[in-house]
C-alpha cells in the first residue's frame, strides 16, 4: 500500500483467502481488500468489503475493520459516518488494550 501500487495490492489481497482458514483473518483480509478497492477508486467495492469485515469479526480485528470503513466513508463524502466509525475503532482498540495503526498527519 505504501508504494501506491493499487494493482499489486489487488493481486495480493485476492490471493490472501487461499492462505488463511481462520475467520478472524478472513475479516482482516476483507479490510485489506477494501483498502485495495479504495486505492483504485472503487468505493462501492470498498464499502462492501468493509461492511463484511465489520460484521465478521471482533476485538482488535474489528478496530482495524472500523478504521478502514472510516476511510471509505470519508472518501464517499460521509464524514459523520467516518467520524462514528473512527470513534468506534478507537473505543474497540482501547477496550481490548490494542494499538490501532493510524496514518501520520
Amino acid at each position: 500500500m505504501a508504494a501506491g501500487d493499487a494493482a499489486t495490492l489487488q493481486d495480493a489481497t485476492e490471493a490472501w483467502p487461499h492462505l488463511s482458514a481462520l475467520p478472524q483473518w478472513a475479516a482482516v483480509q476483507r479490510a485489506y481488500s477494501a483498502r485495495a478497492a479504495l486505492a483504485r477508486g472503487d468505493l462501492v467495492a470498498a464499502r462492501r468489503w468493509t461492511d463484511e469485515a465489520v460484521t465478521g469479526t471482533t476485538g482488535f480485528h474489528l478496530s482495524v475493520a472500523l478504521s478502514t470503513r472510516a476511510h471509505v466513508a470519508i472518501a464517499q463524502g460521509e464524514p459523520e459516518q467516518g467520524e462514528c466509525d473512527a470513534h468506534d475503532a478507537l473505543a474497540c482498540a482501547a477496550e481490548v488494550e490494542a494499538y490501532l495503526p493510524s496514518p501520520k498527519s
